[in-house]
């Protein structure tokens, strides 16, 4: 679907991103959740959801973000102090209260931070579809290597913690490394 949606939005140049990027990410979203939930994430708890969109920000194929594996756990570190507030936020609210309301500040900070990294990868697949007849290639392309690598990420970030919440966290930073 995401392949064929990236076709599609290609195909319509610039103005296709616009439709089809919301699309894509959803579908994504939901594929990344999928591994989650087989790593024995429990999706009704809004961390297990918001650890779900983190998966976007850690790192891309771009050759620029070549430290993305080697900085996974400073990503993480980084990201985890903005999901515990949003969590938080979210569970002293409501999450229907904490979307509406404008000033929210825990949940602002965890976005900016994921679209501060995801932007880098929406402002290539905006360079491939740019031409649409190329476009639709390009979109096309783009969005098989995003679904693969997010699914890629999502697979090993979900099977880190299933293995913290097995063994404790310092014992698999610690195997990792020295792997």
């Amino acid at each position: 679907m995401v392949v064929a949606s990236g076709a599609v939005g290609g195909a319509a140049g610039l103005p296709g991103l616009l439709v089809e990027l919301p699309f894509s990410l959803t579908v994504m979203l939901r594929a990344i959740a999928a591994h989650a939930r087989a790593q024995g994430e429990d999706l009704s708890q809004v961390e297990a959801r918001l650890e779900c969109l983190t998966v976007f920000a850690y790192g891309s194929r771009s050759p620029g973000d070549d430290a993305a594996d080697s900085t996974y756990f400073a990503a993480r570190a980084a990201l985890a102090r903005a999901v515990s507030q949003a969590a938080e936020y979210v569970a002293e609210r409501g999450l229907a209260e904490a979307a509406a309301e404008r000033g929210a500040p825990a949940i602002v900070r965890l976005v900016a931070l994921v679209a501060q990294r995801l932007g880098v990868a929406v402002s290539e697949k905006a360079a491939a579809q740019l031409i649409p007849l190329l476009g639709a290639a390009g979109g096309a392309a783009v969005n098989a290597l995003f679904m693969s690598h997010y699914q890629e990420t999502a697979w090993a970030h979900f099977t880190v913690r299933r293995l913290e919440r097995a063994h404790g966290a310092e014992a698999v930073r610690e195997a990792y490394r020295t792997a």
